[in-house]
């Protein structure tokens, strides 16, 4: 309920810029979308190649209480929450 799923039933995130650091690792600016709102957020991560995919990990933390949340049906919402991120760019066939 607290997350409203019935009508924003998507957690979204979409990168607006990525900045290379060097070994590996790069910094991720961009937003989330959730429970009808759209928040901001910067983190870093760490990049890497395997098996000739990009794969992308990082470790971050969110305020839920920027998405309107503000306690869970048991008092279980605490911020901020940690977020573990891991994503593998893969190719499609042509």
């Amino acid at each position: 309920d607290f997350l409203d799923v019935a009508e924003h039933p998507r957690v979204r995130f979409t990168s607006k810029h990525i900045t290379g650091l060097g070994n590996g690792r790069v910094h991720i600016s961009g937003e989330v979308q959730a429970a009808g709102r759209t928040v901001p957020v910067a983190f870093d991560g760490s990049v890497r190649v395997i098996d000739g995919e990009l794969e992308l990990e990082a470790n971050t933390t969110l305020d839920q209480r920027r998405f309107g949340m503000r306690q869970g049906p048991f008092r279980n919402v605490r911020s901020p929450t940690a977020v573990h991120v891991k994503t593998r760019l893969v190719r499609r066939p042509e």
